[in-house]
């Protein structure tokens, strides 16, 4: 009879010891999913800021051209004068 009691107490162990394995493949899936979901906001949010910074910079650009041109105008301008 020990024997039975002994082996039912490995059966409840063994059983013990997948729940607690399955409990912690839960969270580890949940902690897996938590963080895909933090990294595809992080990405969606650099994608945004890459875009806004990609338009500043072309509108920056091409204000310093028409500045630029403005300025070769004027100084051809002065050059004509001078002469």
């Amino acid at each position: 009879m020990p024997d039975l009691y002994i082996s039912r107490g490995n059966v409840e162990q063994r059983e013990l010891d997948e729940k607690f394995k399955k409990s912690d493949m839960e969270d580890l899936k949940e902690e897996l999913e938590t963080q895909k979901r933090l990294f595809k906001i992080d990405r969606d949010e650099m994608l945004k800021n890459n875009e806004e910074t990609k338009k500043w910079f072309i509108e920056t650009l091409t204000n310093f051209k028409k500045e630029m041109l403005e300025t070769k105008d004027l100084l051809n301008l002065a050059m004509i004068n001078k002469k």
